[in-house]
């Protein structure tokens, strides 16, 4: 069992870098992940990674910094 199993954790600017590491770390410990970037194909991809490592994954196309983008990903999460 993972340290973060039954936990839910929302990870920005998730498709590269820090934010790609820090979502791979949250699956390997048992968490659902909610990632979040700017870019749709590299959401879905990102997506598409973490789910082949056994992970449980929402994938949201925004912008943090727009009001509009986060609240419209809320009403779908």
């Amino acid at each position: 069992m993972g340290l973060l199993e039954e936990k839910v954790a929302i990870v920005t600017g998730s498709t590269a870098g820090i934010g790609k590491a820090i979502a791979r770390a949250f699956v390997g410990e048992g968490a659902r992940v909610t990632i979040m970037s700017r870019h749709l194909e590299a959401v879905a991809d990102t997506r598409a990674e973490l789910e082949d490592m056994g992970g449980t994954v929402l994938a949201v196309a925004g912008d943090v910094g727009k009001p509009a983008d986060v609240q419209l990903s809320l009403i779908h999460i």
